[in-house]
Order: C-alpha cells, then structure tokens, then sequence
C-alpha cells in the first residue's frame, strides 16, 4: 500500500485536529439534517483538499456527490468568479442544499447521480468529496466516463473518496458487532453498498476513460474527537449499517452503536473520558482530462 501523509495547507490541519460533533429492498437514505449537524470532518477535509487545488480562474464547475452543499460554498469561496452546479441523488441533500443557497445566483443545484447527469456545456473542474465510494463498481466506469463528457478538454477533477479500513482498530471493531449474535440476523439481508477502490484499480478506470493522472494515492488522515459521544454522532451519519437500523428500529439502532463505540475504544486501546482518536485511509486523485470518450 503506497500511503502520504495527509498534509494540508491550512492551519487547523497543521495541528491536533478537535472536533465537537454538535448536538435490494435497503433502506439507506441519506438523513440531510444528521449529515449537516455531524459531518464536520467531511468538510475539513474538502476544505483541506480544495485549498490545494490550482488558483484558476474558473469559471463552472460541477460537484458531484454536493450533499447539503458543504463542499459547495467551500468551492464558491476558492473560486469566487465561478459558478458551481451540485448534483446529488438524494432529493433530502439537494432540498436542504437549495434552501441553503436560495438566494446566490453562482450555485444551481439538480438532483442526478454521476452517471446520468449530462450538462449543457462543459465544466472546467470536477469536484467529488466522499461520495465516489458509494457508486456500485459496475456503475463507476460509466461515471466516470460521464464525468469526462462534462469536462473541457484539460479541464481538471478532483477526487477524496474513502479507502478500505481493513486492518485499522474501527474494522476490527465493526466485524466484532457485527459478528455478535445479537445482529447477525438484523444484517442477514444486508449488503454494504460502499465500494473500495486500490490506487491501481482507482488509475486504471481514469486512465481508460481518458484521464491524465497528476496524483494519486493514500493519505492517513487522523483526527482526535473531544469525546467518544462525538465520534458515535459522526459515525452514525455516514455508516450504511447504522444508516440501515435507523429505519429498522431506533432501539437496535442504539444498541448497535452503544456495542460499536466500546469494540472501538477496545480495538484502538482508547480509554473513556478522554478525547478519541480516529485514524483512517482516504484515497484522493487529481487528474486531467485529456480525450473525448
């Protein structure tokens, strides 16, 4: 595994990171209102990610995966004479995203996935953050394919998308409950739909599809939670199993998590009271477009 270190630009990045969470037949929607209170981290590292980005004067850009439209404004504030389109196939993120930006004419938000979304003219970059991985594998070649159609030629994207965590305390810690007998058969039916890609699986499928890789590869991105109640709140907005008992039962819901949360402190060798450390791969790619598909 080729892994960097996850270094970033702005300051907070530069030090401890403290965050305080605030207050198939799957159902797995996406909870807009949890994913805006409790997805700070996700935004720290758009925001670390986007401050790298080259100091263009663009003037459209598309993000794919917009969410509540986080990584939106970040993107409006880095390129402030562009315009920027957010799709997203959640109608929850894209209503709670279009009350957000209502009233700012730069920002026009549709409710699409990556792989049908075609634009009237052609984007100068493509920004992603955290939504590539839920794509079904079959389907990301088409994505990105489709992402290529609605870049210029030389035009740019920008990927942060989430790596495997085999090895590290929190899988150790999400195969131990879900090991335990007590869910084994709420999960019978289950299946994760997120997608983990290699950096050569990942640069094969850009490649292909007629990109031209300026970087690619593992980043440890660690940060420390003020407590193991801020942590849980993150977890809880993003993990497809949490996401899949909230509409089960709210009961097996707190269960699981309660379980999750002290397998974790186990597994990292963490004690209560005390702020939490998090660890984890992402895999982030910037690359240009360079032929039509």
């Amino acid at each position: 595994m080729r892994v960097k270190n996850f270094t970033v630009s702005i300051a907070v990045f530069l030090q401890l990171l403290i965050i305080d969470a605030c207050g198939s037949g799957q159902n797995n929607s996406w909870d807009s209102q949890k994913y805006a209170r409790h997805g700070q981290s996700q935004m720290m590292d758009a925001q670390a990610v986007i401050s790298q980005l080259p100091d263009d004067k663009l003037s459209r850009i598309l993000d794919v995966g917009c969410g509540t439209g986080t990584s939106t404004q970040l993107l409006l504030d880095r390129y402030p004479q562009a315009e920027v389109t957010g799709i997203d196939p959640s109608q929850s993120m894209i209503n709670y995203a279009n009350h957000r930006f209502s009233y700012n004419r730069r920002v026009q938000l549709l409710k699409f996935s990556a792989e049908d979304y075609i634009a009237e003219k052609p984007y100068d970059m493509v920004f992603s953050s955290f939504a590539l991985h839920w794509i079904p594998k079959e389907s990301m070649p088409l994505a990105l394919k489709n992402i290529g159609r609605n870049l210029r030629n030389g035009g740019i994207l920008c990927c942060i998308f989430s790596s495997s965590k085999v090895g590290l305390p929190f899988q150790r810690a999400l195969d131990k409950t879900l090991s335990d007998r007590c869910f084994l058969k709420l999960f019978s039916k289950f299946k994760d739909p997120q997608v983990f890609y290699t950096v050569d699986e990942f640069r094969c499928i850009l490649e292909k599809e007629g990109f031209f890789i300026n970087e690619i590869g593992y980043f440890f991105n660690k940060k420390t939670y003020l407590s193991i109640e801020s942590l849980r709140k993150w977890v809880g907005q993003w993990l497809s199993y949490s996401r899949y008992l909230v509409s089960v039962s709210h009961y097996e819901y707190k269960k699981f998590m309660d379980v999750l949360m002290k397998n974790y402190m186990t597994e990292s060798k963490q004690v209560s009271g005390s702020p939490v450390t998090w660890g984890e791969y992402v895999l982030i790619a910037k690359a240009k477009k360079t032929v039509d598909k």
